[in-house]
């Protein structure tokens, strides 16, 4: 579910609204479809709080905890990624209408507050990347295989 929701938001509805507010009022069609998209995405986002939610009563879901932090690493690079996008010479360049609907997106220090709940929820140590707040390496030592 959360990869689904990155690649919702990021990779198809920021993307859309990328295209400026032209583009998005004219084309209705696809502003029918990602209108779809987005409530879609907003769906899972609430399951996701409800997820979390569920976990907050369970002592040991290490696991669960631990798949909801990769979730906000991952959605936290994607914020990044998409900021440095936007603030491009290239969409300052563009005429108003032409401009990005969407601003700079924030991450609002997610992955810290799940971290912290883990902690106080799952009574379970954080691992050293944790305190530091940092993510797993496993990704990319996948890719050096």
């Amino acid at each position: 579910m959360f990869r689904v929701m990155n690649v919702l938001e990021f990779d198809w509805i920021n993307q859309w609204r990328v295209q400026g507010s032209v583009e998005m009022t004219t084309n209705i069609y696809w502003k029918n479809k990602f209108s779809l998209l987005e409530a879609v995405l907003a769906t899972f986002k609430a399951r996701m709080n409800e997820e979390i939610e569920r976990l907050k009563g369970i002592k040991k879901g290490g696991g669960d905890w631990d798949r909801i932090i990769e979730y906000a690493e991952g959605r936290k690079s994607e914020i990044e990624k998409f900021n440095a996008r936007l603030g491009s010479r290239t969409y300052q360049q563009l005429a108003p209408e032409s401009r990005p609907v969407v601003g700079v997106l924030e991450e609002g220090g997610f992955v810290k507050k799940i971290r912290k709940s883990k902690k106080k929820y799952c009574g379970e140590k954080l691992t050293k990347k944790e305190k530091k707040g940092k993510g797993s390496n496993w990704e990319a030592m996948k890719g050096k295989f």
